[in-house]
């Protein structure tokens, strides 16, 4: 029976995911990275109930991925050097590019990273190394994003996609230094599957975007409206679901490919968002190309500063990923790719979702 590690397993994705682990029949016990374990016990209470009732295990280490070891107990570096599964979802996933946020990101994304690997690094134990990176590592660019290490991108977005390249580059000196067995996930934007994400998905990316419209939105005056930088781009999501199966499909592969690009076939249209907000609020949102600063309302500079971190995605989105190497994998689990009319449908009802309060 495997014992494996998480990180980040209290989050948006690492949550869902500790659920699928545990219904695992080769897993028996799982070890999770938590800061504070009164509030683990709590976001993880439903996942440590259903561990229990399968005969199982969920073990809360406490530690801190910044620090050295992770700062965690000598008894607990001591199990963790005995498991042979590791699933590094922790990071920092702001898209600040601020000087006062940097540190922080690069703490949490590349030295926590660099932190995690030296404990393994060693291990006669360990079987699989999944390192969550990111689709977007590859900044800006008008290449085929291929499932390979990438070469520095002339310019990167913000710190995370900086950190993200940073940590792949770490990663492949460790598997060349160590022979780590590493496995790199690159997912797109990851999309809402549960409707026990939804606090979560109100400070993430696409959603948060529309919770700061929305706050807009309804401090307009009668039949005034808003323009909004989008017409023409588009970006890629993932729905956590599919991103969870995927990676179980992986895991149970023999031969493992290093890099996985884990995004949808097909990008999705801004124009498709605005459409699925507006099937679920009332609203006069324009999207145009481009905004003359001169000649803005508040309401629109408002929500150009709100979403500042966005904006460059908005200038610079219609990027091309290769998927070969989950093309096979997405038939066997019958993944349909999504279309425009499945995201313009999922984002109504998340704004519906809201809306009636639920």
């Amino acid at each position: 029976m495997e014992k494996v590690f998480i990180t980040g397993g209290t989050g948006f994705i690492g949550i869902p995911l500790v659920n699928a682990l545990l219904n695992q029949e080769n897993i028996d016990k799982i070890m999770v990275l938590v800061r504070d374990k009164e509030k683990a016990n709590n976001l993880l209470s439903s996942s440590l109930e259903k561990a229990i009732s399968l005969g199982k295990e969920i073990s809360l280490i406490q530690g801190d991925i910044t620090q050295e070891n992770l700062s965690v107990s000598s008894n607990d570096l001591e199990k963790l050097k005995k498991v042979s599964e590791v699933f590094h979802l922790a990071s920092n996933v702001s898209l600040s590019n601020e000087e006062r946020d940097r540190e922080k990101i690069f703490n949490t994304n590349l030295k926590g990273t660099k932190n995690l690997l030296e404990i393994f690094k060693n291990s006669s134990n360990i079987r699989n190394i999944y390192y969550f990176s990111s689709a977007y590592v590859c900044g800006k660019t008008s290449k085929l994003v291929e499932e390979n290490w990438l070469e520095k991108p002339e310019e990167f977005r913000n710190y995370y996609e900086e950190t993200k390249w940073l940590s792949e580059e770490l990663l492949k000196r460790y598997v060349e230094k160590y022979n780590l067995p590493i496995v790199i996930l690159r997912p797109g934007i990851i999309g809402m599957s549960y409707k026990s994400q939804l606090q979560d998905t109100k400070n993430q990316t696409i959603y948060l975007y529309g919770c700061i419209l929305l706050k807009i939105i309804n401090s307009l005056e009668n039949e005034e409206s808003i323009r909004i930088l989008g017409k023409n781009s588009s970006f890629n999501l993932i729905p956590s679901k599919d991103l969870i199966n995927l990676l179980l499909k992986i895991r149970d592969q023999k031969i493992k490919k290093r890099i996985y690009n884990l995004t949808n076939s097909n990008n999705f249209s801004t124009d498709y968002f605005i459409k699925g907000f507006k099937g679920s609020i009332r609203c006069n949102c324009i999207l145009v190309e481009n905004l003359d600063p001169s000649d803005t309302s508040e309401n629109e500079r408002l929500f150009q500063n709100y979403t500042k971190p966005f904006l460059k995605y908005i200038q610079n989105s219609n990027i091309k990923w290769e998927t070969k190497n989950t093309k096979e994998l997405r038939s066997k689990l019958s993944l349909e790719t999504k279309d425009n009319d499945w995201f313009r449908e999922h984002i109504k009802m998340y704004f519906n979702t809201i809306k009636n309060g639920k």
